[in-house]
């Protein structure tokens, strides 16, 4: 049975492509989404929907994991 390098050769690229792809959404598959609004309060807001906070300023400052959305 003959192994052909040549095709293999040819998807290494793909091969790896795809693998940084994957690598570089990983870490949004357990993201957090963090809301802000003008009627929000950065005093006692949590960023989710329904008690959003009211600056950037203040999401940014609290959130700071890798992934999460704001």
């Amino acid at each position: 049975m003959k192994f052909n390098y040549i095709s293999i050769g040819k998807r290494v690229p793909l091969i790896l492509l795809l693998v940084m792809a994957f690598c570089c959404f990983a870490n949004t598959i357990n993201a957090t989404t963090y809301y802000i609004s003008t009627k929000g309060s950065d005093a006692t807001g949590t960023g989710t929907i329904a008690n959003p906070w009211k600056t950037l300023s203040k999401a940014t400052s609290t959130v700071t994991a890798v992934g999460d959305i704001i």
